[in-house]
């Protein structure tokens, strides 16, 4: 019977790793249709599975926060190479959604991390704390927008500020694969800024703001569109930023900047 119900999800689905992903977690033949039900609506897998991986971690999602993806790993990985020389790392993940940076630095340097998450969304940060207790994660968690939710005896502090802000101009919507159309907008899309790519506000917005609240030396992480890397260069080395540099991610596109306070 599992077999001719595996072979019936894979072919309503068109997929059999997703027939097979969806009997891992379904508790019961009609559980497994349901899901399978979910998926045909156009529902994203990741949110109706109910968790997915990133990195070392399995987290849990849904459609308060983004679905974690290989891209943002690759943030996390340029990232923990800045800071990889340090006995002990202060660290602030910016829109934390699932938890997914925050909790992988946290998990991934152990006791040489002090992480803080913040989330203008309470609906975010409740999946973060939940992610963060089942993995058994000691992390803070701060409500607000941007550095707004950071106390200001906190400036000057930080090794890393590290962020995945929305970067995808509103007027592109209709363009982009439905599926996102399950995504929270807020964690999606950005204004324009007078002079720069389009959706750069939140990232021009942390490049001007973040050198306040790295001590000298500290690191500014971010990810965003290709057609913004160039721009962010720039406007960060305006800003007197040092060693500024784009990375690259898995499929070779520019996705993200590096960059040090001097």
């Amino acid at each position: 019977m599992a077999e001719e119900l595996e072979a019936e999800l894979a072919a309503a689905l068109e997929s059999r790793m997703e027939a097979r992903w969806i009997l891992e977690r379904a508790t019961s033949e009609a559980h497994a249709r349901e899901l399978c039900q979910r998926r045909i609506g156009g529902e994203p897998l990741q949110y109706v599975l109910g968790s997915w991986s990133f990195r070392t971690l399995e987290l849990e999602v849904n459609p308060a926060a983004l679905i974690p993806r290989p891209e943002t790993e690759q943030l996390v990985e340029h990232a923990l190479g800045c800071v990889a020389d340090l006995d002990s790392v202060r660290v602030v993940d910016l829109g934390c959604g699932t938890g997914a940076v925050g909790l992988s630095i946290a998990a991934e340097l152990g006791a040489r991390a002090s992480v803080t998450c913040t989330d203008l969304s309470d609906a975010a940060l409740g999946l973060a704390r939940a992610n963060a207790e089942r993995l058994g994660l000691e992390v803070d968690f701060c409500e607000g927008s941007w550095f707004d939710a950071l106390d200001p005896s906190a400036e000057a502090s930080f090794d890393l500020v590290i962020s995945n802000p929305p970067y995808v101009a509103r007027r592109f919507a209709s363009s982009l694969d439905p599926v996102l159309s399950h995504e929270p907008e807020m964690a999606l899309f950005a204004e324009d800024v007078v002079a720069g790519p389009a959706g750069f506000a939140d990232v021009a917005h942390l490049i001007r703001h973040a050198p306040r609240w790295l001590r000298p030396g500290g690191w500014l992480a971010l990810e965003m569109s290709e057609t913004q890397v160039a721009h962010a260069i720039g406007a960060a080395r305006i800003g007197g930023m040092v060693e500024v540099r784009g990375f690259l991610d898995l499929a070779g596109s520019p996705r993200g900047i590096l960059a040090r306070r001097p």
